[in-house]
């Protein structure tokens, strides 16, 4: 029998010419259930472009209004989400030893975060991965 899934719902965008996930759907289940975390949505997903020279690898995520169960015009008990976020193929070599160190992270953040209680899950909180070239770097807000 197969493992239950760690998320209430999960998608993934079709891909642009020249772009590429750096993690499969098996290796974002994995990490999920490693760290304990069961969230709302996993989504592999096209990023927009910020005008830096860094990309977003991931973005982990607790919405305060998903309290209430709406996120994105879905119905959802959970207010934990995970974004796999692609990466044009020349990126993709040194996003692949990226996501190896920081996939486990974002699961790791999401557990814990899913054990703060009420007043921390009350308001939005990020925990997001950028890269550039060989750094990367998470930010939580």
């Amino acid at each position: 029998m197969d493992e239950p899934l760690p998320w209430q719902a999960y998608n993934s965008d079709d891909l642009y010419t020249g772009w590429v996930y750096p993690a499969r759907r098996d290796d974002i289940a994995d990490a999920l259930r490693e760290s304990g975390a069961e969230i709302g949505r996993a989504k592999r997903s096209i990023p927009g472009r910020s005008k830096t020279s860094s990309s977003i690898l991931l973005r982990a995520s607790f919405y305060s209004a998903s309290r209430s169960g709406y996120t994105g015009g879905e119905i959802r008990s959970n207010p934990a989400n995970l974004y796999i976020h692609a990466v044009q193929r020349d990126e993709l070599d040194l996003a692949l030893t990226h996501i190896q160190t920081w996939l486990p992270q974002a699961s790791k953040w999401l557990a814990e975060g899913a054990k703060r209680g009420n007043a921390w899950l009350a308001s939005a909180h990020d925990y997001t991965v950028y890269f550039s070239g060989s750094e990367a770097w998470a930010v939580e807000s």
